[in-house]
């Protein structure tokens, strides 16, 4: 995983690893979470555009954890990755169980559901794929993004994970998995709402705006539109 490269790891706590071998014997996906949970560990290319995060496939570790002057954020996923390793000197996916779980827990209990969160609740926004998303603003729409079939581009196979996760309604190959069809309207996912418009035009139908403090949603907008959706749908 590492191919001789150990900057990730680094030499100055050689104790992380054996503790780093420990971990990656544990399940990817867990890993890839309770990283999340300690920072924000994505790393984007020069486009500022597409994300690469861990997940189910080596190859996306294998990209996080080898430095390239292509990709900035190498440094966020080593401070991640050394708070991880701290926590703890023999992993297993029970550790990393709870973490998850302590963290799901705390933002529910304070109400504060930023992208992350959604992330590791929902599997859907973690297909076992090359951990790979595009954000068109990442700063200022943080919820607007994709979850990516392929390393580079958008495809019939990426989808709005915010869309998807809802299980309702069919994901628009059409539109790159942007849109959610219902036959005569579609729904779109933006930042603060979910925006129902009718598919000769586009004019808007209704909206389902997301209760938010300082750009953070104050309630699962997945659960609320799913909710929502079953009123005003059917």
């Amino acid at each position: 995983m590492l191919g001789g490269r150990i900057g990730i790891v680094g030499l100055e706590n050689p104790e992380n690893f054996a503790r780093f071998i420990s971990l990656f014997k544990c399940d990817y996906d867990k890993i890839s979470c309770a990283l999340l949970i300690m920072d924000d560990y994505h790393q984007v290319d020069n486009n500022g555009k597409r994300c690469q995060l861990g997940s189910t496939d080596p190859k996306s570790w294998q990209n996080l954890f080898h430095e390239s002057s292509l990709v900035k954020g190498f440094e966020n996923t080593k401070e991640a990755l050394e708070l991880l390793l701290y926590g703890e000197e023999n992993f297993s996916d029970t550790y990393l169980e709870k973490i998850i779980e302590d963290y799901l827990a705390d933002c529910e209990k304070k109400s504060e559901f930023e992208w992350a969160y959604y992330f590791i609740k929902y599997k859907d926004f973690r297909p076992p794929r090359y951990g790979k998303y595009y954000w068109e603003d990442f700063k200022d729409a943080p919820y607007c993004f994709a979850a990516l079939y392929t390393e580079q581009k958008m495809s019939v196979n990426s989808y709005q994970p915010f869309l998807k996760a809802a299980a309702i309604g069919e994901i628009s190959r059409d539109e790159l998995g942007m849109l959610l069809d219902f036959g005569n309207f579609y729904v779109e996912c933006e930042n603060d709402s979910y925006v129902v418009k009718n598919w000769n035009g586009g004019a808007e139908q209704n909206r389902l705006t997301i209760n938010q403090r300082n750009g953070i949603d104050t309630e699962d907008r997945i659960k609320k539109f799913k909710t929502w959706a079953a009123d005003n749908f059917w």
